[in-house]
């Protein structure tokens, strides 16, 4: 069985790849990173992500369910440079929290029960960092 997902990865041709590419194990802060990612599993994500022939980045994603739907959506909230340090994770996790909370748009189209588990993870998880 897993533990976790360790990173996600985009390919776009078949050229041989960087050793480096995809060595999301490696990377800073990663074991803080997968600690927070898996407190909050059920509302949100956050996961290394590269794209064949660019630097890895963090994706801050959070879980939002249609009114009567019993499914989720993935909502991208971040998809920036990963964080050398901990002052640039907060940086980005504050970064999704504004979007999410400013983004009028979900609200018309998610349920607020569910927008409202998304906005208390990010704000649980900025207090963590802080």
């Amino acid at each position: 069985m897993y533990e976790h997902f360790s990173g996600e990865i985009e390919l776009v041709s078949n050229q041989p790849q960087a050793d480096a590419f995809s060595d999301f194990e490696n990377l800073p802060n990663r074991k803080l990173i997968s600690t927070l990612a898996e407190k909050h599993k059920d509302i949100m994500e956050l996961m290394p992500y590269q794209r064949e022939g660019e630097s890895v980045k963090l994706l801050v994603n959070v879980y939002l369910k249609k009114p009567e739907s019993n499914g989720r959506t993935i909502v991208i909230l971040v998809r920036e440079e990963y964080p050398r340090d901990v002052e640039g994770l907060r940086i980005l996790v504050q970064a999704a929290h504004t979007r999410l909370g400013s983004a009028a748009m979900l609200k018309e189209q998610f349920d607020s029960e569910s927008i409202e588990l998304a906005v208390n993870g990010l704000e649980q998880l900025a207090e963590i960092i802080n």
